[in-house]
């Protein structure tokens, strides 16, 4: 799970009964080709556990290309469990991103 930035205070109210917290923050990358706010995330050694078809993107080095992405953070509470889907180069997560 990603937000994009500045909606923080529309999201919030249902993610945190969750265990999700949003940054304010936005995820950036260093590159010589792209926006710094252009981010190839990856996907997370966990996103097989979602759906076996995902581990086969992460083998095959599969990205998912995001824009204006804000990080997320993530403790298991009321009865959910999060497994992060995505991950940044820097390991923030689009890691945050998961599902839950």
């Amino acid at each position: 799970m990603i937000t994009e930035p500045g909606s923080q205070n529309i999201v919030a109210p249902l993610l945190q009964p969750l265990g999700i917290q949003t940054s304010d923050s936005v995820i950036t990358e260093e590159s010589r080709d792209y926006a710094p706010d252009f981010i190839l995330a990856r996907f997370a050694d966990s996103a097989g556990t979602i759906a076996p078809r995902l581990s086969g993107y992460k083998a095959d080095k599969g990205v998912v290309s995001m824009v204006g992405t804000s990080a997320i953070s993530f403790k298991d509470t009321a009865g959910f469990h999060t497994v992060p889907l995505l991950v940044s180069k820097n390991n923030q997560a689009p890691g945050g991103g998961g599902a839950t």
